[in-house]
């Protein structure tokens, strides 16, 4: 291929000299590789769990339409799912729990003591309604479970020293372990989990006893359908559901998982950090073709001079970054390639195992484009300027006086469209990708801006004399040689080091607020889940004193009357009000707290029985210390009324 095109008389000088100084391809390709291998990279990432995530977003989320709530569902609700067809439906109850080896029948040496912290997760034997759940013995469903039988993932067979066909005691009850649980279709539903899993029958879970009024249990209810009653069903259910805030109904269109959500953020975001990248590599391009272009003005007057046209001259350039465009890409390609070959682990520990890393044609055919256009954006104004080459140059033994810049109002429309558009794409939107266009012509005006006051305040300090070492002042000097380009050096310098700044400065910010704030005695070990009875034992344990802090965890119902969802929209997006705060219980404050205003002065609580609230009286209420950045949140104050929701048990608190 480059045979051919240094054949042509039009292309064979300018290939001779471009290929004649190694510098000049190495600069060009190296300009375009770091940037588009980057790029290329991502978006096959991206496209890779986006095509996982549509040919599995029904097995993913478990239906079609999805019911979720942290509290037993309405009656209303039930009743409703109940006339469904069985095989349509799937109740899922998900909670953790302790689980024990099963007391020995026949004196084996199983140790009777060992226990494990355990995700269970009861479903009905229609499960899964789609995708496969992958056991040891093969693809199975729930079906295969019998009464008084679980399926377990391999993390309880180890934890616990056990095997296919032993026995284990979950609650009040003991069952069979029948097989080994090694994939299951819905479980990217959530990035991560306390507990190994354990799956068991809906109706085996009464005779455990733990489920009960205050059991911490997540209920999903999964719904199968066709596309002619989806919408229907979807409107039922939302109508149903419209006075219980508790309850989210979502279509399997509109379901997040943590697969979605890493493509549309974090995948994302890298991409626009990229495009930014390819943005200055543009710059690099631009300079590295001008300096070649310049180099051979004399050449070029003597070949206008002989008579050879200057399209002629022209098109020998475009044909020769065109081809250089195309091996940068294919470059681009290796690099991917490795990368995503050497990376594989570093992936695999963001995105599934089922997805599988290869580079897309659609990725390639997007960086190509990318490539071409930038490559024709960057090399235009110098290719045009050719235009101004006079052969009276050469016989006067002088340089072409060609202008350095040959950017037209119509160049600068079509850069700032090209850009507005790979943003518009990228972000699926497009006002975001206006305002992300904006946003970084907005930052490089002003670095522009600055990058001129500097170099007149040096072109000052050398005129005037300020400057008087010699060899800095010679230095100084060929910044403002002609054809340096150096305000276009100093804009994208600057813009790229304000990007590794702001990285730095963001990843100091989190190590100070999160990590260096913390005392040099703080804790590194945590226990959960500790009853009150086994403090004596763990006191002996540990040699240290241990501090206990009861935790109960609870949503806000009210506040002064107002509901939830209701203050949600009023308060904003600073917190949620709707989440799950923590409760805790004790008769003073820690060391690191103190009370700032009370009914009682200093005193946590308030010893009155009774309080008042504008003209009414209220006897029922518990007293509550609340904290004061929560206080200053929820906009309350002394005396003012929070109705807490504690797994389906209302308690009213008064502050």
């Amino acid at each position: 291929m480059i045979k051919n095109f240094s054949n042509n008389p039009e292309n064979r000088i300018i290939w001779r000299e471009w290929f004649g100084h190694w510098i000049y391809p190495l600069l060009f390709c190296f300009s375009l590789l770091v940037s588009l291998g980057a790029y290329l990279t991502l978006d096959s990432l991206q496209t890779a769990v986006d095509d996982y995530i549509t040919d599995n977003q029904k097995a993913m989320v478990g239906g079609d339409i999805v019911i979720q709530s942290r509290q037993t569902l309405p009656d209303s609700i039930n009743q409703w799912v109940a006339t469904l067809p069985p095989e349509e439906v799937v109740n899922d109850r998900q909670f953790n729990a302790m689980t024990y080896v099963a007391a020995s029948e026949n004196g084996s040496d199983l140790n009777d003591d060992a226990s494990l912290l355990v995700r269970v997760k009861a479903v009905d034997m229609s499960y899964p309604l789609y995708g496969t759940l992958l056991l040891d013995s093969g693809p199975s469903s729930a079906q295969q479970l019998k009464p008084g039988q679980v399926f377990v993932e391999r993390q309880v067979l180890t934890g616990l020293g056990l095997s296919i066909g032993d026995r284990i005691t979950l609650g009040e009850s003991s069952f069979m372990i029948a097989d080994e649980i090694i994939e299951e279709p819905d479980r990217p539903l959530t990035a991560f989990g306390f507990g190994a899993r354990i799956m068991m029958l809906n109706q085996d879970l009464k005779a455990t006893g733990l489920l009960g009024q205050r059991s911490r249990i997540n209920y999903r209810v999964e719904i199968k359908n066709n596309e002619e009653n989806h919408s229907e069903q979807l409107q039922q259910l939302i109508s149903l559901s419209a006075d219980f805030t508790a309850v989210n109904v979502t279509s399997v269109d509109e379901a997040q998982t943590s697969i979605s959500t890493l493509s549309a953020n974090f995948l994302k975001f890298l991409k626009l950090l990229v495009v930014a990248v390819i943005i200055l590599s543009g710059v690099g391009l631009m300079s590295v073709v001008k300096a070649f272009v310049n180099r051979q003005q004399q050449t070029n007057a003597i070949r206008r001079a002989i008579g050879e046209p200057i399209t002629h001259l022209k098109r020998g350039y475009y044909r020769l970054f065109l081809m250089m465009t195309l091996v940068a890409v294919f470059l681009a390609w290796l690099l991917s390639q490795a990368v995503l070959y050497f990376g594989y682990d570093a992936f695999a520990a963001i995105i599934p195992a089922q997805v599988t890393l290869n580079i897309s044609l659609t990725s390639v055919a997007k960086v190509l484009l990318i490539a071409l256009a930038l490559t024709w954006l960057m090399t235009h104004s110098t290719i045009q300027a050719l235009s101004g080459v006079k052969p009276v140059a050469v016989l006067q033994q002088q340089t072409s006086g060609t202008p350095q810049w040959y950017f037209s109002r119509y160049w600068i429309v079509l850069s700032l469209l090209s850009l507005y558009l790979l943003l518009s794409l990228e972000l699926d939107s497009w006002w975001q990708g206006l305002q992300v266009a904006c946003g970084l012509l907005l930052i490089s005006i002003i670095f522009w801006g600055f990058s001129q006051l500097i170099l007149r305040s040096l072109k000052v300090m050398i005129n005037r004399g300020w400057i008087k070492q010699w060899l800095l002042k010679l230095s100084l000097q060929n910044i403002f040689r002609k054809g340096n380009q150096s305000i276009l050096f100093f804009t994208t310098m600057s813009m790229a080091v304000m990007v590794m700044w702001s990285i730095t400065a963001l990843n100091h910010t989190i190590d100070q607020q999160l990590i260096s704030t913390y005392p040099e005695d703080s804790p590194n070990m945590f226990m959960l889940d500790v009853q009150s009875e086994q403090h004596p034992a763990l006191n002996q344990i540990i040699e240290s004193p241990v501090t206990y802090y009861p935790v109960i965890r609870a949503r806000i119902a009210s506040v002064n009357g107002v509901e939830a969802e209701t203050l949600k929209e009023q308060l904003g997006n600073y917190d949620n009000i709707t989440r799950i705060f923590n409760l805790s219980y004790g008769n003073q404050v820690l060391p690191t707290e103190q009370v700032i205003n009370a009914i009682d002065q200093g005193q946590l609580y308030s010893s009155k029985s009774i309080y008042h609230t504008g003209t009414n009286v209220n006897s029922d209420a518990v007293p509550i210390s609340i904290l004061d950045s929560i206080a200053e949140y929820l906009q309350v104050s002394l005396h003012d009324e929070i109705n807490f929701d504690i797994q389906g048990v209302p308690i009213k608190a008064y502050i």
